[in-house]
């Protein structure tokens, strides 16, 4: 997710739930507070985007969410809703607002960018204040319950088309990760092994909920030493793994939900969760 600036409004508006038209005037900070600190969650075909609330008159309606297909590289302005930004969801609120809202954006083609903000509005829509930061953030594939198993579907091949990767044998030449025993000195352990050295993974460690990983590990020479080309494998632990696929640098992750069977006799199994950014060079994949 990166963060823009702050913009003003000052525009002809459709309500989406009403399709009304009608003219609205911006109101400064101190009469309606800006919706504050934009964030998203990217999800599978969909992006889960959070904000925080402040004061507001009792004419408080609630706020519009704007989406603009690709990543936004204009130059921010107080004065006006940047051109190609369209009403995408309205939140109405009744009562006291809450210290957060949230909303889900469906209907996303994954790999695809989308940009957003956010406004407050009052006196039934038709006042708006200034415009929260704007983010983006693109979708991408996520699937469960991905078993892989010795001999045959034991390894994960990545692609820059949908459906992004699967599950493959271990000796597949494009296949990336695979799933290992080897005597880890201590005795025998299930892991995961980089098919060559265009392919890393880093162990992140123990999480009770995998979208606590929502950006791969800099890549920069001091971190280095904290990719690896194998690791050893524990259930409910998070792998960030770094793959090229073609000419281009993509990132992903791996939650291990169990393991069964005995690594020494290569009959382990391992059910996993696995999330792969399409976009090349972006490390964000929450």
């Amino acid at each position: 997710m990166k963060k823009l600036g702050l913009l003003f409004i000052c525009t002809t508006l459709i309500i989406a739930l009403g399709c009304k038209e009608e003219e609205t005037v911006t109101a400064p900070p101190e009469t309606l507070s800006p919706a504050l600190g934009l964030y998203s969650i990217t999800g599978d075909g969909q992006v889960s985007l959070g904000w925080y609330t402040s004061n507001y008159e009792e004419k408080f309606n609630g706020y519009l969410i704007y989406q603009y297909y690709g990543e936004y590289s204009g130059e921010a302005s107080v004065d006006s809703i940047p051109a190609g930004f369209e009403i995408v969801d309205t939140v109405e609120i009744s009562g006291d607002p809450p210290v957060t809202v949230s909303r889900t954006i469906d209907g996303l083609d994954n790999g695809d960018t989308y940009s957003f903000l956010v406004v407050a509005a009052m006196d039934d829509w038709g006042t708006i204040s200034y415009t929260s930061n704007i983010i983006h953030d693109t979708p991408r594939h996520e699937v469960k319950s991905f078993v892989l198993s010795k001999p045959d579907s034991c390894a994960i091949k990545f692609s820059n088309t949908d459906p992004y990767f699967s599950k493959t044998y271990r000796e597949d030449p494009t296949a990336s990760i695979k799933w290992e025993s080897f005597d880890a000195g201590t005795g025998w352990r299930s892991g995961f092994c980089a098919c060559d050295t265009l392919n890393q993974i880093q162990c992140l460690g123990f999480m009770s909920d995998w979208d606590f990983a929502d950006e791969a590990p800099s890549t920069q020479e001091e971190d280095y030493p904290y990719w690896r080309f194998s690791t050893a494998a524990l259930e409910n632990y998070v792998y960030a793994i770094r793959v090229q696929v073609g000419t281009e640098i993509h990132y992903g992750k791996i939650y291990v939900e169990n393991i069964t069977g005995d690594p020494a006799d290569a009959s382990d199994v391992a059910t996993l969760w696995v999330a792969y950014q399409p976009d090349p060079n972006n490390p964000e994949y929450k």
